[in-house]
């Protein structure tokens, strides 16, 4: 699968400075550059739409679990869930969210967030 993207210079220079769209961005992709909470927000939906899956064990327990070859996406990621939890809400002490660093070639990381905490997450 191929994309060309073609258009005017302005057009091109916004989908890199903003959204980071780059060639050849597979393993270094930066996060996206914006600045307006609600983008960011429509942003996780995006990717975590695309690259991500949401799960419901037989004993009702949510897990939300993204993954790419970018560990810095994948750290933004997770700092954008971190700062979302509230953790005095949570009854029993949540799984500590974290950064996973699959060994395959090339590296693969994810991030999950389960139980309680993933259920609060706004």
């Amino acid at each position: 699968c191929m994309m060309s993207i073609n258009g005017v210079g302005p057009w091109v220079e916004d989908l890199k400075n903003i959204y980071g769209i780059t060639p050849r961005k597979t393993y270094h992709v930066p996060p996206p550059n914006l600045i307006d909470e609600t983008m960011r927000l429509c942003f996780l939906m995006g990717f975590l739409d695309g690259d991500g899956t949401v799960h419901v064990s037989k004993r009702d327990c949510l897990t939300i679990k993204v993954g790419c070859c970018s560990k810095n996406m994948i750290s933004w990621i997770c700092d954008m869930c971190e700062q979302r939890v509230d953790y005095n809400r949570c009854i029993t002490k949540p799984r500590k969210m974290r950064v996973l660093n699959r060994r395959a070639h090339p590296p693969y990381y994810t991030y999950a967030i389960s139980g309680l905490a993933a259920t609060i997450l706004p």
